[in-house]
């Protein structure tokens, strides 16, 4: 059974000296030298698949440039045998575009048949939590968000997944392939591998994909909206004249 995990990187913000946030109040954050890293709902959803019983084929696939190759390799070394880079045009805008960030993948799944794909809920930067809902849509697959366990069923190739909708915990059985939209509720941590296993992965091939499709998502711009009231102060001498004031002007009917 094939198995996807589609993974952002992200870089570890928390790990940045003082001085890069002192930089970037007259400029751009630094990130060249920061550690990027697969989210939390990403990295529960590697390790709740590497828990499962049954033999898998694991790929981890990632969108965006080499700043993912470390954390591709950490997934090596945990037993995703097959790492995918898919490389957008440089100009392509990654942050705000899961459509096409979903366009990318399915054009990818369907020259690669998986039986499911695990996604994560959302992501520090962008944070849209729709990627998983375009790539269903345009696969033409079931798709479950919210899950915070699951196990697979091989023979009948179906997924029981847990999910929480409305503060509310349900259990769902879905015939396979499928689109788990994975979200971290803190009972799974990425386990961590041996140093034999780091140093074989250190030279695991991983096979860059170099696309030429076009972003279709226009160009976006964020604009810092001013949101003011009009106010007025009352001067008084004391809080029982600026009380009296507050009353005869504006609360007396």
């Amino acid at each position: 059974m094939n198995i996807l995990l589609a993974f952002k990187a992200e870089p570890e913000l928390t790990m940045l000296p003082e001085q890069a946030w002192n930089d970037a109040q007259h400029g751009s954050l630094d990130l060249s030298y920061a550690r990027y890293q697969g989210g939390a709902d990403e990295q529960a959803a590697a390790e709740i698949v590497l828990r499962q019983q049954a033999t898998l084929n694991l790929t981890a696939l990632t969108v965006g440039d080499t700043h993912a190759e470390p954390f591709m390799r950490y997934l090596n070394a945990l037993g995703f045998a097959r790492l995918v880079r898919i490389v957008p045009p440089k100009e392509a805008e990654l942050r705000f575009s899961p459509q096409y960030i979903a366009e990318l993948l399915a054009r990818w799944v369907e020259q690669h048949p998986q039986s499911l794909i695990l996604i994560g809920s959302q992501s520090s930067e962008g944070n849209n939590s729709q990627t998983g809902f375009w790539l269903a849509e345009q696969l033409g697959w079931p798709v479950l968000a919210g899950v915070v366990d699951f196990s697979l069923d091989v023979e009948s190739e179906q997924v029981e997944a847990v999910l929480i909708q409305n503060d509310e915990r349900l259990q769902c059985r879905v015939q396979l392939p499928a689109v788990l939209i994975v979200m971290n509720d803190g009972r799974y941590s990425l386990r961590v591998p041996g140093i034999r296993q780091k140093l074989a992965a250190s030279k695991a091939e991983i096979i860059c994909a170099p696309t030429e499709q076009a972003n279709t998502q226009p160009d976006v711009k964020l604009k810092r909206e001013q949101h003011r009231r009009v106010a007025q102060k009352i001067e008084g001498s004391c809080a029982q004249e600026k009380a009296q004031k507050l009353y005869d002007k504006y609360l007396r009917g």
